[in-house]
């Protein structure tokens, strides 16, 4: 039976590490440059979350102090609540990063044939009157039909045919652009659909934590009813009864505080 038991730990622990570095790659290792400050610092995270997480738990037993126990209970709970809500937003986020870097590749696709189509059409050369096809870009070409060239009062000359030079537009070639990438700064496509879908994981997680938390500090919320019951006695007119949703002794005297106006007629007990 101990066997069992510690074969069972052993398996929570293995797939605690290894959820772990399922978040610590898709939202740290495939989103930084190797060797950055924002890399190391979302390491050190990675590591110290789970070390917190398991101190907490450890901490409950009747043996730690309790003041140990209150140190590690924020941070500890925190990042547990925090890791969860990662790694669910993660697993939502493997379905839509297909779709998102075929929609990538179609809109890269589509913008390379429209700069092909634009390069394609070439605009005339145009000049100005009296400027000479050398001076507007254009090379002399020997075409046009032959001259017979004749010398006259007995020159030593031989007649003979020479082209017409005549100016033809030159062709030239459009510089090479460099390929259209997906991100505002050139980043790869993989490395574009990483950061977008870990960004959005961490701002879900993050901002629902943070508001959960929050709505816990500023204390629970009193819901007042009047209940009308018939045949009851008048000896228990005016008897309050308080029950309150919370597993921590703290926030139950918080609700039904002997201070204010919430003060139950008996004493209950925390649900």
């Amino acid at each position: 039976m101990i066997f069992v038991l510690m074969l069972v730990r052993l398996v929570v622990l293995a797939a605690f590490g290894a959820l772990h570095w399922y978040a610590w790659r898709r939202l740290v290792r495939d989103t930084m440059p190797r060797g950055s400050l924002q890399r190391r610092a979302g390491s050190v995270v990675f590591v110290a979350g789970p070390l917190l997480t398991g101190g907490t738990l450890v901490a409950e037993r009747p043996w730690v102090p309790f003041l140990l126990e209150q140190i590690l209970a924020w941070p500890g709970y925190l990042w547990m609540v925090v890791f969860l809500y990662l790694l669910l937003t993660l697993l939502a986020g493997e379905a839509v990063r297909p779709l998102l870097r075929r929609w990538l590749a179609r809109r890269d696709a589509g913008a390379a044939a429209k700069e092909r189509a634009r390069r394609s059409i070439r605009p005339p050369v145009a000049g100005r009157p009296g400027e000479s096809g050398a001076q507007r870009g254009e090379e002399l070409a020997a075409v046009g039909p032959r001259r017979s060239l004749a010398v006259a009062h007995g020159g030593s000359g031989t007649a003979g045919d020479t082209p017409e030079p005549v100016a033809v537009a030159e062709h030239r070639r459009a510089p090479a652009s460099a390929p259209s990438l997906p991100g505002p700064s050139g980043l790869s496509r993989r490395l574009f659909v990483s950061r977008v879908v870990g960004g959005t994981a961490t701002a879900v997680a993050v901002g629902t934590v943070g508001y959960g938390t929050a709505s816990v500090l500023r204390g629970p919320q009193v819901k007042r009813l009047t209940i009308p019951l018939a045949k009851l006695p008048r000896s228990a007119h005016g008897f309050r009864i308080a029950v309150v949703a919370t597993s921590t002794w703290a926030r139950f005297r918080a609700a039904v505080s002997p201070s204010g106006s919430s003060t139950p007629s008996t004493r209950p007990s925390p649900t």
